[in-house]
């Protein structure tokens, strides 16, 4: 199953978080996503991320910082 085809399907909030510097998937990927999901939904580009858990080895108070906000928002 390709996420693209099922993310539309999904009823939770949805966070998209990607590395402009993905050297693995393409920042294109989230923002694909993030167009065809449906209900409450936020993308974050991080402008000199890279890729998954480098975004948070990079810069960790500034991804949980992130996150809780969001979880704070949807919770």
């Amino acid at each position: 199953v390709k996420p693209i085809d099922v993310v539309d399907k999904i009823t939770v909030p949805k966070l998209f978080v990607h590395g402009k510097k993905d050297w693995l998937i393409g920042s294109w990927h989230s923002e694909a996503l993030h167009r065809k999901a449906k209900g409450i939904k936020r993308l974050e580009l991080i402008e000199e991320g890279t890729h998954a858990e480098y975004l948070y080895r990079r810069d960790p108070k500034g991804i949980m910082k992130l996150f809780k906000e969001w979880f704070k928002e949807t919770l």
